[in-house]
């Protein structure tokens, strides 16, 4: 793990003009399917910086998926544009992902889309995430592979990151908090499953 941008500019204000630039967008199905692909029904589910997109709002859009879905995002317009896009399938909290203001242990699976890379401090968002988890649940988190084609591509111009992970700091960074972290790349992406 490196430092990618010496100066953090993640706020609220910051993503409320970059998410309706997303307006249009879709989802990447890889990641997502990769992603998700453990949940089953019935289950209770916290997406964490959910902002757009997110794995919230690709498990509420499955027809044939059911649970209990709840995002956080400090975004208001990540919100409002997930809210309006999810059928009503799922709860969107606009909060500090690092104190979410829920019942600890209460959550089957707890997700962190791409910003663990926008964290000052990326051990405290693995910590929320294992404090929202109950026993035996499952985390799983992801950040851009900044060495991939596709970064490369355009430049790798990622003004909001503040780290750059390869697949084993991502490993080494999760297994300061969690006991079991497989870490993989998949397409653009090094993911993680945490317990």
């Amino acid at each position: 793990m490196r430092r990618w941008n010496p100066v953090n500019i993640n706020t609220p204000s910051y993503f409320n003009t970059i998410w309706p630039q997303w307006e249009g967008a879709s989802f990447n199905n890889l990641r997502m399917r990769t992603m998700t692909r453990s949940v089953v029904d019935n289950s209770v589910v916290l997406d964490l910086g959910a902002g757009y997109l997110g794995c919230g709002m690709y498990l509420a859009q499955r027809e044939t998926w059911n649970g209990s879905i709840v995002c956080v995002d400090f975004s208001i317009e990540a919100a409002r544009m997930t809210l309006r896009d999810s059928m009503g399938k799922l709860q969107y909290i606009v909060a500090d992902v690092l104190c979410v203001p829920l019942q600890e242990g209460r959550f089957d699976y707890v997700f962190a889309g791409e910003i663990i890379e926008h964290m000052e401090q990326p051990e405290a968002l693995l910590k929320e995430m294992k404090r929202m988890l109950r026993p035996g649940g499952q985390a799983v988190v992801s950040t851009v592979d900044m060495h991939c084609a596709t970064a490369k591509r355009n430049g790798c111009r990622y003004p909001d990151h503040v780290w750059d992970f390869t697949c084993d700091s991502l490993r080494d960074i999760c297994r300061t908090v969690f006991d079991c972290a497989d870490v993989s790349t998949c397409g653009n992406y090094h993911i993680g499953w945490l317990q």
